[in-house]
């Protein structure tokens, strides 16, 4: 016949650790243990109960107290040394882990755990693991379990109701509530995802046109630069050609042999030419017609230049004879 070994029962079934701690305010990095417990259920083995009662040594906050109502007074008498306390808690607990025991405790990951590792690194030197020599793998957090199994639950109710407990004020929310949140919530998201979509367009079409401003930018740079250089090769230009100006000006004065004024410009040097050369003209006329009247044979014309005006008679030079 064969033998069958009974089945193992599930892991709720078998031997579990439930670990709670009081302490001195609500944050577990700052918070000291004021009490402990420890107790052992399942498994087919009688409860195992362990508590400790902790004197942490500095003032609790007044909120602390007012949930626990352990003063400080009640502690500093009846309290356990901080350091010998949590020794104990810390040696008990790594026992449980050792046996393979499941840690069980309403946020007991969040914070529990937090204030006992933070107190083993405060009085004995090393983290809580370390001290357990192995990981806590095997953590039951009964909120986590709260929140999986029961989503929509209101939250419980500050205050004491009508029999003088506190409760939630409705176990659940309806389920119909839930949907039509969760539809107004999607149509929300739908509308933020086309907000975005259209953002992300506008600012797609204000980047194409950032680089296109700054492509016309560019290209007015360019331009502005060889406008620049046609500009200064016009200047030297204009300076070479006025300093030309200047030059001839000076030149036509010579040979005008008026003294013009300086301000006199090119246009009315090539007057005074122009009215010179008419006045040569004219007084190579009255000379013709002057011959022509006297008589006087071709070849003996007079320099006209003696009716120009500031013309000086040449003083006769005395001729030598050999």
């Amino acid at each position: 016949m064969n033998q069958h070994t009974p089945a193992e029962p599930p892991w709720f079934a078998q031997r579990l650790a439930a670990l709670d701690f009081e302490c001195s305010d609500k944050v577990p990095e700052t918070a000291r243990i004021v009490s402990c417990a420890l107790i052992l259920v399942g498994g087919g083995l009688p409860t195992d109960t362990r508590t400790w009662l902790v004197n942490p040594g500095i003032a609790q906050e007044p909120g602390a107290i007012a949930v626990h109502k352990l003063t400080d007074e009640h502690l500093a008498e009846h309290g356990q040394p901080t350091a010998e306390a949590v020794g104990e808690i810390a040696k008990s607990v790594a026992e449980v882990v050792a046996a393979g025991t499941p840690l069980v405790g309403h946020n007991l990951g969040s914070f529990d755990l937090n204030l006992l590792n933070h107190e083993c690194l405060r009085h004995l030197g090393d983290t809580l693991e370390g001290v357990c020599r192995q990981p806590l793998t095997r953590v039951i957090d009964t909120m986590v379990l709260d929140k999986h199994a029961a989503p929509y639950r209101r939250l419980v109710a500050a205050a004491p109701g009508p029999d003088g407990r506190c409760g939630m004020k409705r176990p659940f929310v309806l389920r119909s509530r839930h949907d039509v949140k969760v539809a107004d919530l999607t149509a929300t998201a739908d509308w933020l995802r086309e907000q975005c979509d259209a953002i992300a367009k506008e600012r797609d079409a204000f980047k194409r046109a950032a680089e296109t401003a700054d492509e016309k930018h560019n290209d007015a740079c360019i331009v502005n630069e060889c406008l620049t250089e046609d500009l200064a090769k016009v200047r030297k230009q204009l300076a070479a050609s006025q300093e030309a100006e200047g030059s001839l000006a000076a030149q036509i004065h010579v040979l005008v042999g008026h003294d013009l004024p300086p301000e006199v410009g090119l246009n009315p040097m090539a007057d005074v030419i122009r009215e010179r050369d008419a006045e040569r003209q004219r007084a190579d006329r009255l000379q013709r017609q002057l011959d022509d009247a006297t008589f006087l044979p071709p070849g003996r014309v007079e320099d006209s230049g003696r009716w120009q005006p500031g013309y000086q008679q040449p003083k006769p030079t005395k001729e030598t004879t050999p």
